[in-house]
């Protein structure tokens, strides 16, 4: 039983990575490519606001909204994917 429990919880685990990786792609598509790149240095890479600001020549505000813009993305994509396994 205890094998059982091991393999769903590595199961979920990789479905879950799947899913993430999925969504990422899919909010990257949909992202102009400046949103994107504050989103990835300032969320996924976590560097530091200043220095992505600087990097990219934005305001920390409109880095912010940036992220924010591709955080809505990101949320709006998962519901549709998990809306559509609940369907399944």
């Amino acid at each position: 039983d205890g094998a059982l429990d091991l393999l769903v919880g590595l199961l979920d685990r990789e479905h879950e990575q799947q899913l993430e990786r999925q969504i990422l792609s899919l909010a990257k598509a949909e992202s102009p490519d400046r949103e994107w790149q504050a989103f990835k240095l300032l969320a996924i890479d976590g560097k530091p606001p200043m220095d992505v600001a600087t990097t990219l020549g934005l305001t920390i505000p409109t880095l912010y909204k940036y992220r924010y813009r591709v955080k809505q993305r990101l949320g709006a994509i998962r519901e549709k994917i998990e809306a559509a396994e609940d369907y399944d």
